[in-house]
């Protein structure tokens, strides 16, 4: 991996849904995540509880208000995801999840620099 790779975000689109719960619980990035929301390799959920946790609208653009996904890119190749939610917290206070393919894409600045990008997104389209 490139530490100077072009790290991107892009919209997500209902195209991206599964493969976002494919990194999430099928990577060797999972091992990771393992016990942080209590889920075990035993309780894995099926994409269609998945869905009901990211629902449509993160994948559609449809209620930014709520939430939205994006999909991270090092030199135009697909190595995580990043989104952030409203919907539950207090207003004005936004959750940022992010997680990448594999642990070979980890300690390198990719996800440090996505999240500035989305922060970057989000402040310009408040300004619209």
């Amino acid at each position: 991996m490139n530490y100077n790779a072009d790290i991107q975000i892009r919209e997500a689109t209902p195209d991206d849904w599964y493969n976002v719960y494919r990194w999430y619980y099928y990577s060797d990035f999972f091992s990771f995540l393992i016990g942080l929301e209590g889920i075990s390799k035993e309780t894995i959920p099926s994409f269609k509880e998945f869905q009901e946790d990211y629902e449509r609208y993160f994948f559609d653009s449809s209620a930014k208000e709520k939430g939205q996904s994006f999909i991270i890119t090092s030199d135009g190749a697909d190595v995580g995801h990043i989104s952030y939610s409203s919907y539950h917290l207090k207003k004005g206070i936004t959750e940022f999840d992010i997680w990448l393919i594999g642990m070979e894409f980890t300690g390198k600045g990719i996800g440090s620099r996505a999240i500035i990008q989305l922060a970057d997104f989000m402040f310009q389209d408040m300004k619209k």
